[in-house]
């Protein structure tokens, strides 16, 4: 016993769990969550940093008419947060210089007491010519803007609410939470900052299974992934022989809303197709099925394209979330990669991607 509390009672079991700061466990993501039985999904992103130092604490940001109140509401991470009345003003905190080559992204959660629309400055804008219009409403909400700098100047995030900038809502209430400036033409998910910028690394998948299980005479991969951005870079996951020249890859190509399905053996493509997806970002079940002479590309239970003349690769044994030798890694969400031993029937392509 310590110090002079007594405890009258009986204890009949103990637990005990150890809490480590594991950092080989993936992390799981719910957005966007829509209630109980919403499912989670893998979240890979790349190396960023938030360039915002206090990215919670608004008493350390500049201010014109935006004043704290009594009210609080509970913020999407569980913290209680406080509210503002936001008055014909802004709020702002500047960051370091930004370089005049880059794209970088702003992005706060924001909810307000009615609709309302107000002033966003861009990643790496210079005056209010680049805000954005964001339409507020009273449930929380993330709002992004993004721009490629031209010149070298300080970093802003700002929110405007000035008469003078053709806004102006009167009467407005607002509750902000995890503001955020990265180097990225995207926003990934939240890093909090409390006094300096903060570096989250990229995340890295190993252990995928046993290389008995991938089959180089026959097989399928399948995914069902979405995109971090509709962007040009270039993304895969693969099962290869830990090079180019034999692998099979589903890409997020390098145009809007398109995907690209590869086969290639001894260095030679038996199969490479473009095809469009409605939304990159949203999820979708891809699925490549090779054997000899006869190659297939199924979306969302629609067959999109088929090949009846390659060959095959040789010396498949590694699933890696790169496009087979090293590159293109792949950042994103992804609910499910399977691989399969044997060239599944049209029946069984079409019931796996719908």
């Amino acid at each position: 016993l310590r110090g002079t509390s007594i405890f009258n009672g009986s204890i009949t079991n103990i637990s005990v769990i150890e809490i480590t700061d594991d950092t080989n466990l993936p992390r799981i993501d719910y957005s966007p969550y829509s209630g109980a039985g919403t499912c989670g999904h893998w979240l890979f992103e790349p190396q960023s940093t938030n360039l915002l130092t206090y990215s919670e604490d608004f008493t350390q940001w500049t201010t014109l008419n935006f004043t704290a109140n009594s009210e609080t509401t509970i913020a999407p991470n569980g913290n209680t947060v406080n509210g503002y009345d936001f008055g014909d003003g802004y709020i702002f905190k500047d960051t370091a210089a930004l370089d005049g080559s880059s794209s970088y992204t702003n992005s706060i959660y924001i909810k307000a007491n009615k609709s309302a629309t107000i002033g966003l400055r861009k990643g790496g804008a210079s005056d209010g010519t680049d805000d954005v219009d964001i339409n507020l409403t009273t449930s929380w909400q993330r709002f992004e803007a993004t721009s490629v700098t031209s010149v070298t100047y300080p970093g802003r995030l700002l929110l405007d609410n000035r008469t003078i900038k053709g806004y102006g809502v009167s009467d407005l209430k607002v509750f902000i939470f995890a503001a955020q400036q990265e180097r990225l033409s995207y926003a990934t998910s939240y890093i909090p900052t409390n006094g300096s910028t903060v570096t989250r690394n990229q995340e890295s998948a190993n252990g995928a299974g046993s290389s008995d299980l991938i089959n180089s005479t026959e097989g399928v991969l399948y995914v069902e992934t979405a995109a971090l951005a509709d962007d040009s870079v270039i993304e895969g996951i693969s099962i290869s022989d830990g090079t180019v020249s034999n692998k099979v890859v589903i890409f997020k190509w390098n145009t809007s809303n398109s995907m690209r399905g590869r086969v290639t053996a001894s260095g030679v493509n038996s199969l490479n197709q473009t095809f469009s997806v409605d939304d990159i970002k949203s999820f979708n079940k891809i699925a490549i099925s090779y054997a000899e002479n006869n190659f297939s590309i199924w979306l969302n239970g629609v067959e999109v394209f088929t090949d009846t003349s390659g060959a095959v690769p040789v010396g498949l044994n590694k699933l890696q979330f790169d496009i087979g030798g090293g590159g293109s890694n792949f950042y994103g969400k992804c609910k499910t990669v399977a691989v399969f031993k044997e060239a599944l029937t049209d029946d069984e392509l079409e019931c796996l991607t719908s």
